[in-house]
């Protein structure tokens, strides 16, 4: 990247802590992929989607039974295609289990080289040369942190989609601060990083859509105006009133949300929402003065934020567009993106606050505490930090503030934030420290400091690595699906070719290791999370006796019903009501399908004659 006005990127030593990383993260994200099953609902979707690409030979339209599958955007699929090309006998849930863990590396590595990028700038006082040294020590503890993080770890070696978007949102933040730092250099030393910046914004975007580019939005144009806000000075004659307009906003939130308050975790949640308001509408009349506006805008009229922005969202809209044109009449990707915004924009749910409050403290293990500290550190500072601390701040406060306000507090949502946390906790322990070394004019006293640490994390390591290589299966088999699937196909008793079915739930890893559909069966009052139309109690068995044929129908030993109001009657029972005929099959492997102690069954299913409800509510045979 080369020098800048007031950064120090000297790279001395990058290439072994690089190397160093890797070397930590291959067995931590690598070893034994698949020696358990896909157990997530979201992996399982994702692998079973591009299963079907993949069979189909679309690069374009993820499908799910055939029919398309929107939800998401479609890089997770293509980059599994692309491994699947380079490995063609992979199953999909070896080629998933790789992306993800390739993902995982990528991220960890962008955390050390953004980290460095973001703390490269001297702090008042310092010399260049102190401030690589403690970049550089800041950014190793950081990936450390990020490497060995809970959360990290899970979605590295669990296929959700969202660890694909670390490494994107480091090179848009990383970037655009060096974009910030050549702010007033000419437009043609800004170019390369603004276009770097704008590919990882619509890496993201491709990924997972709008909440992706929210979270590099709030760090790189909230950091401007975060900055602008406290150097702003508030003259002392309006200070009163906007301290009283803040408290009514206050007052407001709490009332809005009072009502909803259950337990202690909701009140805490009501008292963070007002706390957001009151903070809120004091930055906003900071940012109110001329200086602090004009400062703010010019900052991002050189650093085209807008485009940063702007084109992930056209390309975004680009491919909704080219899957509408198959099929015009259904605009099916324009209508699919507005329910998953309307599914996951929530406002003020009283649970995400403390959903998201308690991820963050062991999202990134040790670090997760030390972020804290950190976070402290910096307030009692007042907040006099450089222009890469600023987008760190921006980053992770923003965001969970964010998240906390418009979202359900799924953690998954903030695992593009947790690099931030890390370098927060990266920051804090190198300056702690190089201020023990001051004190005692001499390195041993650190000595202890950083043994603790690393062995905590060194411990983090190790655990983690055997619990996804082995333990998980040894402790945990009914988590996943795969073994039971197997055996039910090499059952001497279920004909080749059987179609499958489940009834009150839906698992699309069953449908991937079926190698078919799993058509999922459900009364109109009984939640199934299945992406299209279920079929009803009757229509199966319809469908059953006019086939003629066997089906294998997977069946928890309790109902799965939501709603209170109904009876959880046994479901192989309601399936008898209607004039079914079941064989349980006699299988040793076990499957949960609500993750505790409901275990699945298997039922072979015939009928000779079925019994259909009349208008008079009696029942009738089926002609």
């Amino acid at each position: 990247m080369g020098k800048q006005t007031g950064r120090t990127l000297g790279w001395a030593g990058g290439g072994r802590d690089l190397a160093l990383l890797t070397l930590l993260c291959v067995p931590l994200y690598f070893l034994a992929p698949t020696s358990h099953g896909l157990t997530n609902w979201q992996e399982g979707i994702r692998a079973l989607a591009a299963s079907e690409m993949a069979a189909a030979g679309d690069w374009l339209t993820p499908t799910v039974d055939g029919a398309p599958y929107l939800a998401k955007p479609p890089l997770i699929y293509l980059c599994q295609l692309s491994v699947h090309d380079l490995i063609p006998r992979a199953t999909f849930d070896l080629v998933l289990r790789l992306v993800v863990a390739i993902f995982g590396t990528l991220g960890v590595l962008a955390t050390y080289l953004g980290a460095r990028t973001l703390l490269g700038e001297p702090l008042t006082g310092e010399r260049p040369e102190a401030a690589r040294a403690r970049a550089r020590v800041g950014a190793r503890w950081a990936a450390l942190f990020l490497a060995t993080g809970v959360l990290h770890v899970r979605s590295s070696r669990i296929g959700e989609l969202d660890v694909l978007l670390v490494a994107p949102t480091l090179l848009a933040l990383a970037m655009f601060l060096v974009a910030w730092d050549r702010e007033t250099r000419p437009f043609r030393e800004r170019i390369v990083p603004i276009g770097l910046a704008t590919l990882g914004a619509v890496f993201a975007t491709l990924t997972k859509g709008p909440p992706a580019l929210l979270v590099i939005g709030l760090a790189t144009v909230g950091a401007v105006f975060l900055r602008a806000a406290v150097r702003a000075h508030l003259e002392r004659s309006v200070r009163t009133n906007v301290l009283v307009l803040a408290s009514v906003f206050g007052v407001v939130a709490l009332v809005l949300t009072l009502g909803g308050v259950s337990d202690i975790r909701h009140l805490i949640a009501a008292a963070a929402f007002a706390g957001f308001a009151f903070g809120g509408v004091l930055l906003l009349a900071r940012l109110a003065t001329p200086r602090a506006t004009m400062d703010a805008f010019r900052t991002l009229s050189r650093t085209h934020p807008v485009a940063i922005l702007a084109l992930p969202l056209a390309a975004l809209w680009g491919w909704y567009s080219l899957v509408d044109a198959r099929t015009p009449e259904e605009a099916l990707a324009t209508g699919t993106a507005a329910k998953e915004a309307a599914d996951n924009l929530v406002l003020l749910h009283l649970d995400a606050p403390h959903d998201n409050l308690e991820a963050l403290l062991f999202a990134v293990g040790v670090g997760s505490p030390l972020a804290l500290i950190g976070a402290w550190a910096l307030v009692r500072e007042r907040l006099a930090l450089t222009r890469g601390l600023w987008i760190v701040v921006a980053w992770v406060g923003l965001s969970l503030v964010a998240f906390s306000v418009l979202g359900r507090g799924t953690p998954r949502y903030l695992t593009p934030v947790w690099p931030g946390i890390a370098i927060l906790a990266g920051h804090w322990l190198s300056m702690h420290l190089r201020h023990l070394r001051l004190e005692a004019r001499q390195s041993q006293p650190t000595f202890g400091a950083r043994a603790t640490i690393g062995g905590i994390v060194l411990a983090l390591a190790v655990f983690q690595t055997w619990w996804y290589a082995s333990g998980r299966q040894a402790h945990a088999p009914q988590r996943t699906c795969r073994e039971f699937v197997r055996e039910v196909l090499a059952h001497p008793d279920v004909p080749e070719g059987a179609p499958f079915a489940s009834i009150d739930f839906w698992e699309p890893a069953s449908a991937l290791y079926a190698g078919q559909s799993v058509m999922p069966i459900a009364d109109q009052s009984w939640f199934v999370d299945y992406p299209h139309e279920e079929w009803s109690l009757e229509g199966f068995a319809v469908q059953v006796l006019r086939l003629g044929t066997p089906w294998v129908v997977l069946v928890p030993e309790r109902a799965m019903n939501q709603n209170e109001t109904i009876e959880r009657t046994d479901p192989a029972e309601r399936l008898r009501a209607v004039g079914l005929e079941l064989e349980q099959l006699e299988i040793e492997a076990r499957f949960a399908c609500d993750r505790k102690d409901n275990y699945v069954r298997a039922f072979l299913v015939t009928a000779s004659e079925i019994r259909l409800p009349t208008s008079d509510g009696t029942d009738a045979p089926d002609p």
